[in-house]
């Protein structure tokens, strides 16, 4: 008999590890995000899909760095300083293609590109490093061109970011795949553009979970 329920209590507890490895592998398979309502709305993926001449330190840096800007767009945090962005004492960002702080972060967290169909949930990236001439070695970290899913990251800016600031780099160049877009010259008004408020936030809020302190200003 204490065999038998020793038998049934071991059974027992083998199911219950089963069904936790299940839940957990279930909610970590896909973000969610808590509503104040208490239900889960779906979160975003950060996903590499490409990566080309990145050495395999560097591929590392990257990965970290996604997994960073992906724990950042998720955060409430991040919902809270999208949602109150502010421009010129009002809440909004510039150049923001006539939408509300809230329909932006809609935007962002559908996760669907300009050559995309579908509200996947999912920061798709396609990365390539490349190396400018000398001449132009310190003009822009990173950049890419409207229609194409590829980013471009500097490899010299690359060696001196921290996970946070490539973070918000990835997150700067995503919101152009958005349609989102900004001064091309250093104008007053370009920090407060969508690329660049969600960019910073991201990096803030990157650096807030690892502690780091270092930042390289993008041009």
């Amino acid at each position: 008999m204490i065999r038998r329920l020793a038998m049934i209590s071991i059974l027992f507890a083998i199911i219950c590890s089963i069904v936790l490895i299940h839940r957990c592998l279930d909610l970590s398979s896909s973000p969610r995000i808590q509503k104040e309502d208490g239900a889960l709305a779906e979160g975003l993926t950060v996903q590499i899909d490409s990566i080309e001449n990145f050495s395999e330190t560097n591929k590392e840096k990257v990965e970290q760095a996604a997994a960073a800007m992906e724990s950042a767009l998720n955060s409430e945090e991040f919902h809270s300083r999208v949602s109150g962005f502010t421009w010129q004492g009002k809440q909004s960002f510039a150049d923001n293609r006539g939408m509300s702080n809230d329909q932006i972060y809609a935007a962002i967290m559908s996760g669907r590109e300009t050559y995309s169909t579908d509200d996947d949930h999912t920061v798709n990236l396609n990365l390539i490093l490349y190396r400018p001439p000398f001449y132009k070695k310190w003009s822009v970290v990173g950049y890419g061109y409207p229609g194409t899913p590829q980013i471009y990251v500097n490899r010299y800016y690359l060696a001196a970011m921290s996970i946070a600031d490539l973070a918000g780099l990835l997150a700067h160049e995503w919101c152009h795949k958005l349609g989102f877009n900004h001064d091309f010259r250093r104008t007053l008004k370009r920090p407060y553009s969508v690329p660049y408020g969600v960019g910073s936030i991201v990096s803030d809020i990157a650096k807030a979970l690892d502690g780091t302190t270092r930042s390289v200003v993008l041009n």
